[in-house]
């Protein structure tokens, strides 16, 4: 990750594990929708 994000920021800090679990599970999501396809 980069660009804005300063890590001194607790709230920017708090958006980057949240967007971090977010996609995981999006991942997660679409791991299991292409396992289901098979």
């Amino acid at each position: 990750m980069g660009g804005g994000f300063t890590i001194d920021n607790p709230n920017s800090m708090y958006l980057v594990n949240v967007v971090y679990r977010l996609e995981r599970k999006l991942k997660l999501f679409i791991c299991n929708d292409a396992y289901r396809l098979y």
